[in-house]
């Protein structure tokens, strides 16, 4: 079920176009020096440990090889896009990709430093100059990627709120949009959306964004409440076709971070067996 998602995601492509074997996804780096900084306000974890490493070695940025993993094992090649390129650097790359991930992370889109925020505008812009030309070049964000779309949405402006919930794992509730839409609706097979009604959603999360926090370009697909009893959008994605999409589960964690996907809660171990192959049946 977890590639299902990037299936999902990232097949959604006019039939008209060509549609690589191997689409390249661009994946954006975060900072190593604020994600060291989001765990000492917000303890440990994996995202901890690849920051660690990262600095270690001198790399002022990283991506976690949990989502690397993810799209690879959905058919796709991941290139890095590092969050301080040049607009040009970017543009180029942009030209070469066929979707674009937005990883999570353990702080605030806008408590990073200017540059990464800008560079995922930049990104999202493009996505969407993409799409008035009748170009589909999707966008996934995980986590800290849906809170970092949420907040591009909505012109730059921090919408996020305190949701905690970490270590959980929860069924999806979805809206009614859910059923007409891209992500949950008609392309879904329907063994597939009833996974989503088991405890196979992963969160790791203190911030979130409320339904009523959502850009009108943006819309909701399913919520779930937080251990403060506060209701946040887990899923959504980009208004009349525009190929955004967001979750704030770790859809990658099940799979390839066992330790995250606490496997002893019914309905989360196996779940994502059939992934890879659902994955090359849509490409």
């Amino acid at each position: 079920m977890a590639a299902t998602l990037t299936l999902t995601a990232f097949s959604l492509v006019s039939m008209q176009e060509y549609v690589p074997q191997e689409p390249v996804i661009g994946v954006l780096a975060y900072p190593s020096s604020t994600a060291l900084g989001g765990c000492a306000a917000h303890g440990g974890g994996r995202d901890c440990v690849a920051a660690r490493a990262a600095i270690a070695h001198g790399a002022a940025s990283y991506i976690d090889s949990s989502y690397a993993r993810w799209l690879e094992s959905s058919g796709a090649r991941v290139v890095p896009i590092r969050h301080d390129l040049s607009a040009s650097a970017l543009q180029k790359l942009f030209e070469q990709i066929n979707g674009i991930v937005f990883t999570g992370g353990p702080a605030k889109p806008l408590k990073a430093p200017p540059h990464y925020f800008a560079t995922a505008t930049a990104l999202y812009n493009m996505v969407v100059a993409a799409f008035a030309r009748g170009e589909r070049i999707p966008l996934w964000g995980t986590c800290l990627g849906l809170q970092t779309v949420a907040c591009i949405a909505a012109g730059g402006k921090d919408v996020l709120g305190d949701f905690p919930l970490e270590g959980f794992a929860y069924p999806l509730e979805f809206t009614p949009a859910a059923s007409t839409s891209a992500l949950f609706g008609p392309t879904m097979a329907p063994s597939v959306r009833a996974d989503f009604q088991k405890n196979v959603t992963t969160n790791w999360h203190h911030y979130g964004v409320a339904p009523s926090d959502v850009a009108s370009t943006l819309v909701p697909l399913a919520t779930n409440a937080a251990l403060n009893g506060k209701r946040f959008v887990s899923a959504l994605e980009g208004r009349g076709g525009l190929p955004v999409f967001a979750v704030q589960f770790h859809p990658e964690s099940v799979q390839w971070d066992p330790q995250d996907g606490e496997p002893g809660i019914p309905g989360v171990s196996g779940v994502p067996a059939k992934s890879a192959a659902a994955i090359r049946t849509a490409q």
